[in-house]
């Protein structure tokens, strides 16, 4: 499963490396970060078989919640705005 989003990374820094004006390089930095988003989401859901299997134990902890708030505002500002 995680062939094909490693394909995609190779792919996306060999065209970082050839990019030269500054639209396209923003556009190529927002295709590393979905990159990144959906790599966690597959490790997420990797961790979730592992815990319905019983191969790991889960233990509870805090975490800053408006960290999470921040990075989907980030993330989903670019599209809001391209659609204004």
């Amino acid at each position: 499963m995680r062939q094909p989003l490693q394909t995609l990374s190779l792919l996306q820094g060999l065209l970082a490396n050839k990019v030269t004006g500054e639209k396209e390089k923003k556009l190529v930095g927002r295709i590393d970060e979905a990159l990144g988003a959906m790599t966690n989401m597959l490790n997420t859901l990797l961790d979730i078989n592992q815990i319905e299997v019983g191969a790991v134990k889960v233990e509870a902890a805090e975490f800053p919640v408006n960290d999470l708030f921040d990075r989907l505002r980030n993330e989903l500002t670019y599209h809001a705005q391209s659609r204004v």
